[in-house]
């Protein structure tokens, strides 16, 4: 925080300081302010099967305990050159600006989450079948275990390749589809609220390959930040 001194910055002060909210007073004190937010949307509410789904969960873990088998949840989505405006500082009276090209490219993401951890693949086009068995085929080797995938029912998730495909494993891949009323259940769906909000927030990449780039290395940095991991799963309220 102090460019010119010599130690490093003092964490528990700094964190005191943003929460008594000085640091807006000395924003404005050098003439920099907080972009107005538009009206906070309302978040949809789960419905009265929240009870049911924990006791799923619960005994979907304990059978996965019982087997040695690993929950990855499982979810695609997709990048856009087009930058994710949000909030930001700007000098006092000035309107902040992003400018970025009307070629709306998108590269397609897709990523499985454990506990500890999450892998990755970035495609260009849409994610189809051949993509997922890639995927599930990366997610084995690097695993290393057996496993049970959470994912939502979308087509490509219950293809007949992909069936085939798991059908293959032995039982080393085991398949579980969410709700369709709730996809907020899937940790991973908070994985690219994270990358698109705040890792991607405002970005405005000159192409498609600027934009694959950029968002890689995001996600790598992402995989050695345990509170991001950690984050996912509280705000899905599976653990």
């Amino acid at each position: 925080m102090d460019a010119q001194a010599r130690t490093g910055a003092h964490r528990t002060t700094v964190r005191r300081y943003l929460q008594r909210g000085t640091c807006l007073a000395v924003a404005g004190r050098l003439g920099v302010q907080l972009a107005k937010a538009g009206p906070p949307s309302h978040r949809a509410q789960r419905g009265s099967g929240t009870d049911l789904e924990a006791q799923d969960l619960a005994r979907a873990q304990k059978k996965c305990a019982a087997e040695g088998r690993l929950i990855v949840f499982i979810d695609e989505s997709g990048l856009s050159e087009r930058p994710t405006r949000v909030r930001t500082w700007a000098p006092k009276g000035c309107t902040p600006i992003i400018q970025y090209h009307f070629n709306w490219k998108h590269v397609s993401a897709i990523a499985g989450l454990t506990r500890t951890n999450f892998v990755f693949r970035l495609h260009d086009g849409a994610i189809k079948s051949a993509q997922i068995i890639e995927f599930l085929k990366a997610l084995r080797a690097q695993l290393r275990r057996k496993m049970m995938i959470v994912w939502d029912g979308a087509a490509q998730h219950k293809s007949r390749v992909v069936r085939e495909y798991l059908g293959s494993t032995d039982g080393a891949i085991q398949m579980a589809l969410l709700p369709g009323y709730a996809p907020d259940l899937n940790p991973v769906e908070y994985l690219w609220a994270w990358l698109k909000r705040h890792a991607l927030a405002n970005f405005c990449p000159n192409n498609l390959a600027e934009l694959k780039h950029t968002a890689r290395c995001k996600l790598e940095s992402g995989q050695k930040r345990k509170s991001i991991i950690a984050a996912c799963w509280k705000q899905a309220e599976l653990w």
